[in-house]
């Protein structure tokens, strides 16, 4: 199942992480992405939370607050040791 909503606020962004984590630990393999400015920060941490990819951009943006290939890699280095461990790093 993919889930994508657009945020308006933090609670809606929570709200989205809050149902995939419990959905996730249901053995669902879920996709939930929340776009706009608030919902950009879910494309790094939704894996934390239980989704099972993200999504980014190679040429240009197909949602609002979708982030390039290469911003989203920098991202995940920085902020989801999962990805890191993936690498080998």
């Amino acid at each position: 199942v993919k889930l994508a909503t657009l945020a308006r606020n933090r609670d809606d962004l929570f709200r989205l992480m809050d149902f995939t984590r419990v959905r996730s630990r249901e053995r669902s393999n879920i996709i939930a992405i929340s776009m706009g400015s608030i919902g950009l920060v879910s494309r790094v941490i939704a894996s934390l939370y239980g989704s099972v990819m993200t999504y980014g951009f190679i040429y240009e943006s197909n949602a609002p607050g979708q982030l390039s290939v290469q911003d989203l890699h920098r991202e995940l280095l920085l902020y989801n040791p999962d990805y890191r461990q993936s690498l080998g790093m």
